[in-house]
């Protein structure tokens, strides 16, 4: 039993579906669940798409889910504490947390207009202030926010849970010059 949090378009609920987990995602947005929907129905499985919030779960009952994932969506959740308890709260005992993002010193890097990272920082890596930016050219504002590797461990610690591992890859080796430049 899997349930997603921030799914998107479901495509990662519906690959665990295709693999036989019961899958259940939750997202924001009405137009990335009807997505969701169409593209479930169009591969023959069952998910179950609820909108909501990140740090509101209460669309789904205590102890009733093995793992709870996510990919590149806690970042734009402002009360992470309340998520990850909320998280907590819907995992079954000996239940997991699967979450990634960017890691945290990405964040001191801007984008430019051209979708280029500076590798001149324009903000601390301890600054938890929201980070407000355009999506691409579509001219939609976003926000994100943004934590230390310590307060991530304090918060997931607050929230019950035990950090078993932190996985950093590097870039693939024929990138680096790309992405570093000497």
């Amino acid at each position: 039993r899997i349930l997603e949090v921030g799914c998107g378009g479901g495509q990662c609920s519906i690959a665990f579906a295709r693999q036989g987990a019961v899958a259940a995602g939750l997202d924001l947005s009405d137009e990335q669940l009807a997505f969701a929907r169409q593209l479930a129905a169009q591969e023959g499985v069952a998910v179950q798409f609820v909108q909501g919030s990140a740090d509101d779960l209460s669309a789904f009952a205590d102890a009733d889910w093995d793992l709870v994932f996510s990919a590149f969506a806690f970042q734009y959740v402002a009360d992470m504490p309340r998520c990850l308890l909320e998280c907590s709260r819907v995992l079954r005992g000996g239940g997991r947390l699967v979450f990634s993002l960017d890691h945290p010193f990405r964040d001191c890097f801007a984008d430019d207009e051209n979708d280029e990272m500076s590798i001149v920082p324009v903000r601390s890596y301890f600054s938890n202030d929201p980070m407000r930016w355009r999506w691409g050219s579509t001219g939609i504002h976003m926000q994100s926010h943004h934590w230390s590797i310590a307060q991530w461990s304090e918060m997931l610690a607050a929230a019950g849970f035990r950090l078993r591992r932190i996985l950093e890859p590097p870039p693939p080796a024929d990138l680096l010059d790309q992405v570093w430049p000497t």
